[in-house]
Formats: C-alpha cells, structure tokens, sequence
C-alpha cells in the first residue's frame, strides 16, 4: 500500500519548505528520485529546491508532464525550469531525451511523486477522459485543438510510488 501525504499549507513558500522537508528524509533514507509536478502552481517549490537542492548531490527528478515542445518554448514545463531554476535544471531528466526504458529506468525500484493541481480541477496532468493514462507512460493529445502532444505518468506511476505528497 503506498502512503499518501496530504500537505496542506496555505501559505505557499511554508508549503513548498513542509514538502522539501519530507523530500529530504526520504532522500536520507535512500530514495533519490522524485516526480515532479509542472506548470505555474509549484514554483515556490522549485524555488525550495533550487535553494537547498545541493544537500542531496544525487536526488534525480522528472516532471510528471510535459508538453512535447521544445525547451524554449513558453509552454514547456522542463523549460520553465530551464529558465528559472538552473540549479534545479542540473538534476532534472528530461521526456525529450528519454526513451520509454530510460523512463522506466529512473521508476525502478522506488522514487516519490509529488502532485499538484490545475486551477480547472486535474491533479498531475490526469484528465479523467484520457484512457490511454492507464499505462504507465504515455504520449497523448489532451484536448482537441491543441498543438501539441503531452507526454505523461499514467495511473500507475502515482499507485506504484514509494509515496505520494498531494
């Protein structure tokens, strides 16, 4: 049974600190590998781990979304950390260089995730009327319209992390 933390805080910047706090006992206790969330909502916590990112030299992290556009582009995930964040950026494994068994690679044996939520109601880029999100990584298009293919953790990645910080 995976354990899932409910970290409530509504103070941002005391939220991000309460979330590494966690992420770094973990981390003493052998697990170096995070999921990380995308989009607007987590840079105080990007911002938490780009300050204090060096005390764990060998943590590796991953978004667990990420538009499959390039870098530079404004709606990249992995290039809002790019850009702001370079610290942070040095330990982030990328879906645009990855493979399906590099990715599966970095999920074995035990890393955490940490989800956040939209402000239109979707937790860690899980839109309920996306089925092929029943494997555990998948590229798929998320809205009719849109330019671009998502690259997501399925289901399964989230029920088969270590621990799971909402």
């Amino acid at each position: 049974m995976i354990q899932t933390y409910w970290v409530v805080q509504s103070d941002t910047s005391r939220l991000a600190e309460a979330l590494y706090k966690e992420l770094s006992a973990a981390y003493q206790q052998g697990v170096d590998r995070v999921i990380l969330p995308g989009g607007q909502s987590v840079h105080a916590l990007y911002q938490q781990l780009e300050q204090s990112v060096y005390q764990m030299p060998d943590a590796k992290f991953m978004l667990s979304d990420e538009r499959m556009v390039k870098p530079e582009e404004a709606d990249s995930n992995e290039g809002q950390i790019q850009r702001g964040y370079q610290t942070l950026y040095q330990q982030l494994l990328s879906h645009h260089d990855m493979d399906a068994n590099q990715a599966e690679k970095f999920l074995s044996p035990e890393y955490l995730a940490v989800i956040g939520a939209g402000n239109d109601g979707h937790f860690a880029s899980l839109f309920p009327t996306i089925l092929p999100l029943q494997k555990r990584i998948t590229p798929y298009l998320p809205k009719p319209g849109d330019a671009f293919i998502r690259q997501s953790f399925g289901y399964p990645v989230f029920l088969n992390a270590r621990a799971v910080f909402l």
